[in-house]
């Protein structure tokens, strides 16, 4: 399965947006890179698969795996029972953004770009979870992190677009138009298709056109953002494609027409598990090594998620150390203090208990 474009993710985000209201019941980790959201409305309970970096979509498909993983543990503390209260694209990007809450309010942002994530904030956009760290140049996403996404160079003003397209006059049409709108090569070039334009046309050969292509692409992308149905494309009886309007270059393949793009994409990823549980029935050895992958990744999380507590822990013992000092001076000064005594004159730090024979002094910091 190819990755959705952010074309698709307005569509996508427009279908998603039924289920404003909804509460998440269940939160699995199915495989590597795979989940699933059971979200329960007033009438009936839904099933979200995502599928990292390629979907994210209503589904049928019910997995046979589903063990708690350290991460869903995690994901379950922070979302079970909370309420959607809107879902987004992020800047017109590969993001979508489900506003959540509780008793208090947070994110999860979903990135299908890159090797993809799935992310939870606070309502200040600080990091509590992320599937997968990611520290670059541009960016970095990992724990008590502010959530930044990455930078998009995509215009808002059409002459704006065409100015900057007519500065690059060796390039290809094509790739011009890629670089200002989210829109996915697949759309691009069934559009300039349509128009009759050679979508490798370099920009001088055209340039008295340009304007005109530019506003044609803009009307077209804003028709095929409310399309309500969507095709998926079979060679073979093999899904090879999908799409929210009728792509030229696929009109001698057979297709199929759904009601909407989350059961398109449900079809293809549908066939897709069926034909790797085929695989994993033809070589045990395949499932072998994909639960071992699973358990390292859980292992890693745990490890991640113990050394975040042993760091609080020692900052925490950084910021009392003049106070815990101050007691083991008192307690060499007087060997025989009791444990009252010593809480009255180090008021700043609750003492637990004394154990003088021991040498152990238990405190609450």
């Amino acid at each position: 399965m190819r990755g959705v474009s952010a074309l698709e993710i307005s569509v996508i985000t427009n279908g998603l947006n039924g289920f404003i209201g909804y509460r998440i019941d269940q939160f699995y980790e199915i495989d590597t890179n795979k989940f699933r959201m059971k979200l329960k409305g007033k009438e009936n309970v839904v099933n979200l698969i995502c599928s990292l970096p390629y979907t994210i979509n209503k589904t049928e498909y019910m997995e046979k795996n589903e063990e708690t993983t350290a991460f869903s543990s995690q994901v379950r503390k922070l979302i079970d029972n909370s309420i959607i209260k809107e879902i987004s694209q992020l800047d017109n990007d590969r993001i979508i953004i489900f506003s959540l809450e509780k008793s208090n309010k947070f994110n999860i942002i979903v990135e299908l770009f890159g090797k993809g994530n799935f992310v939870i904030t606070d309502d200040k956009m600080k990091v509590l979870l992320a599937y997968n760290k990611q520290i670059s140049k541009d960016r970095v996403v990992k724990i008590n992190e502010r959530y930044i996404p990455p930078v998009t160079h995509i215009a808002k003003n059409l002459d704006d677009i065409i100015s900057d397209i007519k500065k690059n006059p060796d390039s290809t049409i094509i790739s011009a138009i890629l670089k200002e709108f989210g829109i996915g090569s697949l759309y691009l070039e069934n559009i300039l298709i349509n128009l009759g334009i050679d979508p490798k046309a370099k920009i001088f050969t055209i340039d008295e056109k340009i304007g005109d292509i530019v506003k044609e692409v803009d009307t077209e992308i804003k028709k095929a953002k409310s399309s309500k149905n969507a095709i998926v494309y079979y060679k073979d009886n093999n899904p090879i494609d999908y799409s929210v309007v009728e792509i030229k270059k696929y009109s001698g393949l057979d297709k199929k027409e759904f009601s909407g793009i989350q059961e398109a994409l449900d079809a293809v990823y549908i066939f897709e598990r069926m034909q790797e549980s085929k695989k994993s029935e033809l070589n045990p050895e395949i499932e072998k090594i994909e639960i071992s992958i699973k358990k390292q990744k859980n292992l890693a999380i745990e490890l991640e998620d113990e050394i975040r507590k042993n760091k609080s822990i020692g900052e925490k013992i950084f910021m009392q150390m003049p106070y815990i000092n101050h007691i083991i001076k008192e307690l060499r000064e007087n060997k025989h203090i009791s444990k009252d005594a010593l809480q009255e004159i180090s008021p700043e730090i609750k003492i637990i208990s004394i154990d003088l024979k021991e040498k152990v002094v238990v405190i609450d910091i």
